[in-house]
């Protein structure tokens, strides 16, 4: 089971149900099942960065640099372009 990350500025608002749907999906199409974990923004990136999760979701790639554990996924998961980060050692 892999983790992703799904930031959040409020307790409350980490409701994302296309987001978690498209990457469900996504998953589903390669055998694998997936989890997710809202956290506060600074914290997903480092537990990505960390490995202590497997993914970080809806971001821009300018985050990169100062992650460099973190590969960007190829494809965006939104209209406005975020994209996916995941674990170098998980890139495809």
């Amino acid at each position: 089971m892999f983790v992703i990350g799904l930031w959040h500025i409020g307790e409350d608002q980490c409701d994302m149900p296309e987001v978690e749907a498209i990457l469900t999906e996504a998953y589903r199409r390669i055998g694998a099942t997936v989890t997710f974990r809202c956290l506060p923004p600074k914290r997903d990136l480092v537990w990505a960065d960390n490995l202590t999760i497997d993914a970080s979701a809806l971001r821009d790639k300018e985050i990169l640099r100062d992650h460099p554990n973190l590969v960007e996924v190829p494809v965006t998961n939104t209209k406005n372009g975020l994209k996916s980060l995941i674990k170098g050692t998980n890139a495809c």
